[in-house]
């Protein structure tokens, strides 16, 4: 509901946008959110404009950001790059992070990209090849 109010209010220049999982999608932000915030008699048309990222899975469709947790060494099979961002930047330097930035634009480029989801195997075989 603050970002609804900056969004409404004349004194900011920008509009806030929330970028979320897909696995968010649905139930959660229509129900749980904006429907109490309806119920509150708040104006749902001044809330941020939400776009939902593609989920990145692990081997058995898990979503990976939450599987991590799930047992220690789970992934040890994957390289470290692939799990943990200081390692990201020391295998690749700043050309990983232009790598993952290219790929990700390319998902606003060509929207059908934003609507499924990618396995981390995607990124290994793809991205960082």
């Amino acid at each position: 509901m603050n970002y609804a109010a900056e969004n409404k209010s004349p004194d900011h220049n920008h509009h806030w946008m929330r970028v979320t999982g897909s696995d968010y999608a649905g139930f959660y932000q229509e129900q749980m959110l904006y429907r109490a915030a309806g119920l509150l008699g708040e104006d749902i048309s001044d809330f941020p404009t939400i776009l939902y990222a593609p989920l990145i899975l692990d081997w058995s469709g898990a979503k990976l950001s939450k599987s991590l947790y799930v047992k220690h060494g789970a992934y040890s099979d994957l390289p470290n790059y692939l799990v943990n961002y200081s390692f990201l930047r020391d295998s690749f330097g700043s050309d990983g992070l232009d790598k993952l930035f290219k790929e990700v634009d390319s998902w606003v480029q060509e929207p059908y990209k934003l609507f499924r989801h990618y396995s981390v195997y995607y990124f290994m075989n793809k991205v960082f090849q």
